[in-house]
């Protein structure tokens, strides 16, 4: 018995269909490849934009800051609020950054705490206020991975409270307590911070980010 061999319409148009649905979905495809890489390409000069203008407005602000530094160690107290939101204003800046500004920018942020440290804005030190917006700003480093410049910026605070236990303990506690203020257990924190042995920097980091 023969077999019959006789295409239908609807056959053919099947045919057809599954053709072109094969030919549309491989257009698209190639058509997300080349989006995914345009995209890849976008992000790529983005950074490098982001970065480019980050490290114009950081070389900008590093001569203002040093000038700002050199004025507050010659108690040249107006100057104060200027250098707090010069340094404050780079923070956002730092993770575009490349690393020799950034080492440069965390030499004169550690001299700008010894010299804001007697400064006052209202009833706080212009010292916490500057500690309280790193440790913030190392909280959003570290949620996107640069956790080397996160470590970087901890080490220099607390370098600076370790000084400051040394040579005022009194005032050491007092900053600590107002940069700790929205912390739970800040005075549990604050003990522990005043506690480590001098010179320990490790072990005032560990608290710093686990009361951050």
């Amino acid at each position: 018995m023969a077999i019959e061999n006789n295409w239908t319409f609807a056959d053919i148009v099947s045919l057809a269909a599954g053709v072109v649905l094969f030919g549309l979905g491989a257009w698209i495809s190639k058509a997300q490849e080349n989006s995914i890489q345009l995209t890849k390409k976008l992000t790529e000069e983005t950074k490098h934009l982001q970065t480019a203008i980050a490290e114009l407005q950081l070389y900008e602000k590093i001569g203002v800051i040093g000038r700002g530094v050199h004025c507050v160690s010659q108690n040249s107290s107006e100057v104060s609020p200027v250098l707090l939101y010069d340094c404050l204003a780079i923070l956002p800046m730092l993770e575009y950054c490349g690393k020799p500004l950034v080492e440069k920018y965390l030499v004169f942020l550690r001299q700008a705490l010894d010299g804001l440290t007697g400064e006052m804005d209202g009833s706080k030190s212009m010292a916490a206020i500057l500690v309280e917006a790193v440790l913030r700003q190392v909280s959003i480093i570290r949620k996107r991975g640069d956790h080397r410049l996160a470590d970087d910026m901890i080490n220099v605070l607390a370098r600076y409270i370790n000084n400051l236990k040394v040579n005022a303990p009194q005032q050491a506690e007092d900053i600590c307590l107002q940069f700790l203020e929205g912390s739970e257990n800040k005075s549990s924190y604050v003990r522990q911070i005043m506690d480590v042995e001098t010179g320990d920097i490790f072990s005032i980091m560990k608290i710093l980010s686990l009361g951050n």
